[in-house]
């Protein structure tokens, strides 16, 4: 006869924010996994190092629109004038989304299926779409802060 047994469902340990530059805001890995549903599937090292890594190139391809800003005298991304939309800012959503996709993007590119069978091809041109749509929404959030008053317009070939 087995005992009945109790497994605590013991929270995750909560990790401090990835500190950015100065400019742009620091990240919630948090924010980030709840977000996007991240589950332990992703090795935790892996993914803090792929967030590390989407930051690094979204502050990469975003420098010119930083330099921009900071010769206008804003010193953080807070201070650029840009729509609330309640106790949210349009521009510092944007960089999240930005980074958090871009993330996303890299990770689905890093753990694509190893799998040798027949079903291989199919799963990985599957995770191949599943890539491309992050790498549309990293775009996307890129032209919300290099063109923030909306002139900008996007084009999806089929």
């Amino acid at each position: 006869m087995s005992l009945p047994s109790f497994i605590a469902n013991t929270p995750a340990p909560v990790q401090p924010p990835i500190i950015n530059n100065g400019f742009w805001p620091d990240l919630s890995v948090q924010e980030f996994e709840k977000a996007y549903r991240i589950d332990e599937s992703f090795d935790a090292a892996k993914r803090l190092a792929r967030l590390e890594q989407a930051m690094r190139l979204t502050n990469a391809e975003l420098h010119q629109q930083f330099c921009d800003w900071a010769r206008r005298g804003y010193e953080r991304l807070s201070e650029v004038p840009q729509e609330d939309y309640g106790e949210k800012k349009n521009l510092i959503e944007s960089y999240k989304t930005a980074v958090f996709a871009k993330a996303m993007e890299l990770m689905s590119n890093r753990y694509r299926a190893t799998d040798t069978t027949m079903h291989a091809i199919p799963r990985a041109e599957a995770q191949e779409k599943v890539a491309d749509q992050y790498l549309i929404e990293y775009r996307e959030a890129i032209l919300m802060l290099a063109y923030p008053q909306g002139s900008f317009s996007s084009v999806e070939l089929i």
